[in-house]
């Protein structure tokens, strides 16, 4: 069971929730547990056990997901004769409204480690957001297929090199597809 003591450094280093009190968890681009542990104390009162455990359940997956992940996209790149100069390791952005908002790109956070475990170079300003759309939590299937579409520009940097693309959650694909589309197209 889960409560408002129960330490959020025990769920890895994502971080669940927006606003102010979660940028302060972050210096110089590393997590500052102590300051989320007591941000991530002040969210969950009042919260359901039943969410809590899916936060825990989700940041627990993510860490057992990573053990599992670089091995295998590290044979990928290896079988492809990817390397730093040849490959690169590109986030799903968030648009700059909600990351102003939320004070932290999701994606980013959990691609820094992994660009790390590969050796592959971080490059998050390779793609970006044109618009402003709702959560896709917010909206039925049909909605969330559309969605997308257009959402997104990529720099020239990406042509000739292999992306690994990385998003924080997947439901319908359609984020991802999108995001495809255009780095394919930019080469």
């Amino acid at each position: 069971f889960l409560d408002e003591n129960t330490p959020a450094h025990i769920f890895n280093h994502s971080i669940e929730g927006e606003g102010y009190r979660y940028r302060q968890c972050f210096h110089n681009g590393a997590v500052d547990y102590a300051a989320y542990d007591a941000a991530f104390a002040q969210a969950a009162v009042g919260e359901s056990p039943a969410k809590l455990c899916r936060l825990a359940a989700g940041r627990l997956l993510a860490r057992l997901l990573s053990r599992r992940i670089v091995p295998l996209l590290s044979a990928d790149l290896a079988l492809a004769g990817d390397t730093q100069e040849t490959a690169m390791l590109v986030p799903v952005p968030v648009h700059k409204q909600r990351l102003q908002e939320r004070g932290f790109n999701q994606s980013l956070l959990l691609a820094k480690p992994l660009a790390g475990s590969l050796r592959l170079p971080l490059a998050p300003q390779a793609l970006w957001r044109t618009r402003l759309d709702p959560p896709q939590s917010s909206l039925d299937r049909k909605a969330r297929l559309a969605g997308p579409k257009g959402a997104f520009d990529a720099h020239d940097l990406v042509s000739g090199r292999r992306v690994v693309l990385l998003d924080d959650v997947m439901t319908t694909g359609a984020t991802l597809r999108e995001a495809t589309r255009i780095l394919l197209a930019r080469g």
